[in-house]
């Protein structure tokens, strides 16, 4: 089974261990260069060609924006990986439609890629659909949105077999 094992808290940040199946974890500490712990935070899984993005609390237009740069300059980070959003830890997004507008905009996977935006309510659930018919009318068809990890996880890692 995939998912969340454990996630902790300190003052230098948060430290999240996520099952990627059988005898697989990655290890996520949240910390942006200034020290202070960001709201949207990510790992990259080379071997799977997949980046886990991820969140916690409240999200804000500025936590994305930051997100998007910090990951296309990691050295780590190829255009091509496939990538699982995780949003279920959000509390509260700060928000707007023009702004999900916008972020479509900026593209740094390539249009081949796989990505699954996993989300737990409604409005995530909105949000992320507008962020794929957008990127939809752009010609990208790879972007899916879920419920479960299991059902993001399966797309990701099936498609990426099938390719």
């Amino acid at each position: 089974m995939y998912g969340p094992i454990l996630q902790a808290h300190g003052a230098g940040g948060m430290i999240a261990v996520n099952s990627l199946g059988k005898s697989r974890c990655l290890f996520s500490f949240c910390r942006d260069g200034s020290g202070k712990c960001v709201s949207a935070f990510y790992t990259i899984d080379k071997e799977r060609r997949l980046v886990l993005s991820s969140g916690d609390g409240v999200l804000t237009k500025e936590d994305i924006w930051g997100h998007m740069d910090r990951l296309s300059n990691d050295p780590d980070f190829n255009p091509e990986f496939s990538q699982v959003v995780d949003f279920r830890q959000i509390s509260a997004l700060e928000v707007e439609p023009e702004d999900v507008r916008q972020f479509a905009e900026r593209n740094i996977f390539s249009p081949r890629s796989r990505r699954a935006i996993l989300v737990k309510d409604d409005l995530q659930f909105g949000l992320a659909r507008m962020f794929e018919i957008h990127r939809e009318l752009k010609g990208e068809t790879g972007i899916r949105v879920f419920r479960t990890f299991d059902e993001a996880m399966d797309w990701i890692l099936i498609g990426k077999a099938a390719s």
